[in-house]
């Protein structure tokens, strides 16, 4: 029998340094639950995408915007692109897989409303598209 414990033990390692460099982006976060709270109380929207692990990230997401999270409470206006497969399948057939969030954020995205843009490597050109779209509709961006 093989022993993992090793890896385990670097597996916590890492775990706990991630931990301690986060204390480093508080203020960012804390920035973050502010453009929330403000879009939310001047009722707008939240919109949420990313691609592959970061498109299940932006799902999870909404959905506890819309569902609940700790507290009973109202739903809060959100919406994760990556959830229409006819969308996603007709857009990226039609227009390229680029467009994919492009096209939604064109049709969906209001000024004022708060997109969530979810980008491990901050490279993905569907992401940047979609990006670029939103600024243009004068949405407030987080990458």
């Amino acid at each position: 029998m093989k022993n993992y414990e090793n890896e385990i033990l670097n597996i916590f390692e890492k775990s706990t340094e991630v931990i301690h460099k986060s204390k480093a982006i508080s203020k960012d976060i804390n920035s973050v639950v502010n453009m929330i709270i403000e879009t939310i109380e001047n009722e707008n929207k939240i919109v949420i995408f990313g691609n592959g692990g970061s498109a299940a990230d932006a799902q999870h997401m909404s959905a506890e915007f819309v569902g609940r999270y700790l507290i009973e409470r109202e739903s809060l206006p959100a919406i994760a692109l990556t959830t229409d497969t006819s969308a996603l399948t007709g857009i990226g057939n039609d227009y390229g897989f680029k467009q994919i969030f492009a096209r939604q954020c064109d049709a969906l995205v209001n000024n004022g409303d708060l997109v969530i843009a979810i980008s491990t490597s901050g490279k993905s050109p569907n992401i940047i598209e979609g990006i670029k779209t939103c600024k243009k509709k004068k949405a407030k961006i987080v990458v």
